[in-house]
């Protein structure tokens, strides 16, 4: 009383039921796959991307009460180097935005090949790190620190 098993027209049968191939519904999964198995890199760039839009936020809402002109380059010891415009602080997201575009457009360039994902997860740690120096700057130029 054991499965019966019959080879027609390439498909397998099993007391006269068709077994559907695997293949079929992998079409539909495989599209949706790449970014599920990514996952720490999604959420690693959305927090940086964040931390750029808080930061233009912040800025934004401090220039008006800043003394013009405002410190803007610190010397390692704390003392005052450049002063300027407050409005030159918006240069500080404006490069943490092009780190965060330049390192995101390699790490998709790198996400595709799977053994290079713990670089893309680094480069993308990198980038957050990035973010969170220039907002300890920005804290500091306001004199929030």
């Amino acid at each position: 009383m054991g499965l019966a098993s019959d080879q027609k027209n390439g498909w397998n049968t099993f007391n006269s039921t068709l077994l559907v191939p695997i293949e079929s519904h992998m079409e539909t999964s495989d599209k949706i796959a790449p970014w599920r198995n990514h996952g720490p890199a999604l959420i690693l760039l959305g927090i940086s991307l964040l931390s750029i839009l808080l930061l233009f936020s912040f800025i934004t809402r401090s220039v008006p009460t800043l003394p013009n002109p405002t410190q803007l380059n610190l010397i390692y010891e704390g003392n005052t180097m450049r002063y300027g415009s407050p409005h030159n602080l918006f240069n500080l997201p404006m490069i943490g935005s092009l780190i965060w575009l330049i390192n995101t457009i390699i790490g998709l360039v790198l996400l595709r090949n799977k053994d290079e994902r713990f670089v893309v997860h680094l480069l993308l740690t990198i980038t957050l790190v990035a973010q969170l120096i220039i907002w300890v700057t920005t804290l500091r130029l306001t004199n929030y620190i």
